[in-house]
């Protein structure tokens, strides 16, 4: 099998922002071949990528990481694993088949990519702040997205991408953390993108897949130079990762440490919001209604405690948390007490 592909097509995101949605939505176009699922193993398998072999640094790997002899063995792995669109295994038997990728740590990966495929194109995705550290918050409590259960200078499991000076996080709440690694990925990216040419790159925000998802992949397709009539995009499923009914209050919930985390997220915003400017997308914002909903959300906490609260003076161990996380009190805020 002739190692080689013509102009593969990376999706660039944050953890949590959409991503799998619109991978998969792509990955069912006849003229791509993919993964159907994450390179997770495929990159960091190679002993000179791999990231616990590299000091657990971060998951950033550099234009000087791609080398001739990484870009044909990462290559040869690609399409070893890839499949058509119907699922059934790519046998290289088309020439300069098109690749479609999705994993989110490569938007630590950017300056590597462009190096081993300089005719690659990216699509950078793009959602609201909020909602998309919200989402990563979620995805650090459900325990399905460990990547590294043992992380040195780590109190626990390690969840989703790893971005450089993760280390000085150690200790703190999960929402920055969360918000760290919605800042890292997104920096990163831009910081990238920045020496691409622009016809390479093309900007679309989550919230324009959810609203007018047709539009939307028509552009896409239009970008990446494939047909754009051979996806149905009439209703889109819930992505494999989904952990909950999307909902456009979910955030609420989180909304008192979201507002503690959230420092310096607006800068980046503005700075994201350039590139979608430029490739006609929505833009994005913090949530305006953030500190008023976590107001609310501490007042009604208070009022759960004081009356769930028994004679002994605080909740029966056992019973549900009156925080609504629905776990039971001593598995949450009983912890605190």
């Amino acid at each position: 099998m002739a190692a080689s592909f013509t102009r593969p097509v990376f999706i660039i995101a944050s953890p949590r922002s959409g991503s799998t949605l619109l991978y998969e939505t792509l990955a069912k176009h006849p003229e791509l071949v993919s993964l159907q699922g994450e390179s997770h193993a495929v990159i960091e398998h190679i002993p000179a990528l791999s990231t616990v072999a590299r000091g657990l640094h971060s998951n950033s790997l550099g234009k000087d990481d791609a080398t001739d002899d990484i870009r044909c063995t990462l290559t040869s792995r690609f399409l070893a694993s890839a499949k058509n669109a119907d699922g059934s295994p790519y046998q290289g038997d088309r020439e300069g088949v098109r690749f479609l990728e999705k994993t989110p740590k490569n938007a630590l990966r950017v300056p590597f990519l462009h190096a081993l495929y300089p005719d690659a194109l990216f699509v950078y995705l793009v959602r609201q702040p909020v909602p998309n550290i919200s989402s990563i918050i979620d995805a650090w409590h459900s325990g399905k997205f460990v990547t590294y259960p043992q992380l040195p200078g780590w109190q626990g499991p390690w969840s989703l991408l790893l971005p450089p000076d993760w280390q000085k996080l150690s200790g703190g709440a999960v929402a920055e953390t969360a918000a760290f690694q919605w800042k890292q990925a997104n920096l990163q990216a831009i910081a990238a993108f920045e020496n691409l040419p622009q016809s390479q790159v093309l900007s679309v925000n989550y919230d324009d897949l959810c609203r007018t998802p047709g539009q939307l992949v028509n552009r896409i397709c239009d970008f990446i130079d494939v047909s754009s009539s051979a996806i149905d995009v009439s209703k889109l499923p819930l992505s494999r990762y989904t952990l909950s009914a999307p909902s456009e209050t979910k955030w609420h919930r989180h909304a008192p440490a979201l507002e503690n985390a959230i420092t310096g997220v607006e800068d980046i915003a503005e700075k994201i919001n350039v590139f979608l400017e430029r490739d006609k997308a929505s833009a994005i914002a913090i949530e305006p209604e953030l500190h008023r909903v976590a107001e609310t959300m501490r007042s009604q906490t208070r009022h759960a405690t004081e009356n769930q609260r028994p004679s002994t003076g605080s909740p029966q161990r056992n019973a549900p948390c009156p925080c609504g996380s629905g776990k039971r009190y001593k598995q949450c805020h009983g912890k605190l007490s």
